[in-house]
């Protein structure tokens, strides 16, 4: 569940997403875990492993992300995430991060882009103590001219 506004009131060119679900049932903890529906006898599942969800199995989780449009091109944004799973299933643990990332055209054929990202997490059964990491990222694309793709301008190349 969430909602997403395209504009934010006297800051048009801010827009906000958020969302939060959970897959553990609340008040379901006494008789371990639950995922099933009816008319699905698997659920939403591959092979008994829950898909299509970025809380997980027995998981809550919120998240939201803020862009800010410099232009129509350039943006500037900023994530935030939260999950938990449930101590009933493989003794849970929690996931927390945040993301900062900006594009940027350079001329109308070359764009920067970057992120840098921090994630901590806890789950017990993978790591004995809290685990944090950092990542970043630096690109810079070469965009064909005339709008071409990279299958167009490959097939154009070959004739």
């Amino acid at each position: 569940m969430g909602f997403f506004m395209p504009k934010i009131p006297r800051l048009n060119k801010l827009q906000f997403r958020a969302e939060g679900g959970y897959t553990d049932l609340p008040g379901f903890d006494c008789c371990g875990y639950y995922y099933s529906n009816q008319h699905y006898n698997s659920g939403y599942t591959n092979f008994g492993q829950i898909i299509g969800s970025w809380v997980g199995r027995q998981g809550r989780g919120i998240q939201g992300t803020a862009t800010y449009w410099l232009s129509a091109r350039n943006e500037i944004d900023l994530t935030f995430r939260k999950q938990a799973a449930n101590p009933a299933l493989l003794g849970g643990g929690t996931l927390y991060d945040g993301r900062a990332g900006a594009t940027h055209m350079l001329s109308p054929s070359l764009e920067l882009s970057g992120f840098l990202q921090y994630e901590r997490w806890n789950f017990p059964l993978l790591a004995a103590t809290t685990q944090t990491n950092v990542a970043v990222s630096i690109q810079l694309s070469f965009l064909p001219p005339g709008g071409m793709t990279a299958t167009k301008l490959l097939h154009t190349v070959k004739h």
